[in-house]
């Protein structure tokens, strides 16, 4: 199985801006290059998206190419996923609507931020987690 490497600064950028975005729901896509040993991810970038309630967002992944497609080109960088926030869930565990979504799009990897308050708390508690996208094939005898 690949890894996951990333750019640290990154992904403290997009928590950042997650938790600005608190108690909703909050994505991002992910840019970098595909190795044999791992997915490299060097660019979160934020994208245009619909909300559907607080809990619930979608973006179009041709809005994200239009975005940053021509950029991420000239710095030898391809669209690897998306990462968004699961804001007072019960944990960074993907959603069906999470999965089906992922392979819908082609997914190579994407990530979940849980965020949450514990009761009595001023202090968010989080957790990041990391997901291969499982892209079903159709296989065939010859």
């Amino acid at each position: 199985m690949r890894k996951v490497k990333y750019e640290a600064r990154e992904l403290e950028r997009f928590k950042r801006r997650a938790r600005k975005r608190y108690p909703e729901e909050y994505i991002e896509t992910l840019w970098g290059r595909i190795e044999p040993d791992a997915f490299y991810v060097e660019k979160f970038v934020p994208v245009p998206f619909r909300r559907y309630g607080r809990l619930s967002i979608e973006y179009d992944k041709a809005d994200a190419l239009k975005l940053f497609g021509e950029q991420a080109s000239k710095l030898g960088l391809i669209w690897i996923g998306s990462i968004h926030s699961h804001p007072d869930s019960s944990g960074p565990e993907p959603t069906d609507t999470d999965n089906a979504g992922a392979r819908q799009d082609g997914e190579h990897v994407f990530a979940i931020y849980e965020l949450s308050r514990p009761e009595n708390s001023k202090r968010l508690r989080s957790k990041t987690v990391w997901w291969p996208t499982q892209i079903p094939v159709e296989a065939a005898p010859i």
